[in-house]
């Protein structure tokens, strides 16, 4: 069987200005590390667009398709996601 290559998981969000700060510091303290520890997310990393103020677009790379199914992944995926 051939080995499975990595995937690029990318994720865009928009933010208002007035919310950029809290933002960024919910990204960086909380859901990167949530994200990194979900089975399967091998790399990650974010980018502002120069152009468009509180556009960002995170890259995540990962061991495969699986990584998106796991327990831990539907229960860190971001701030507008309902926790149970």
């Amino acid at each position: 069987m051939a080995e499975q290559q990595p995937l690029l998981f990318t994720v865009c969000a928009e933010v208002q200005s007035a919310h950029k700060a809290a933002f960024n510091d919910w990204y960086n303290q909380v859901h990167v590390p949530e994200i990194m520890a979900c089975p399967g997310f091998l790399r990650s990393v974010r980018y502002e667009e120069v152009d468009a103020d509180g556009r960002y677009r995170a890259m995540y790379e990962l061991s495969g398709l699986e990584a998106l199914e796991s327990d831990e992944f539907g229960q860190a995926r971001g701030c507008c996601h309902a926790r149970p």
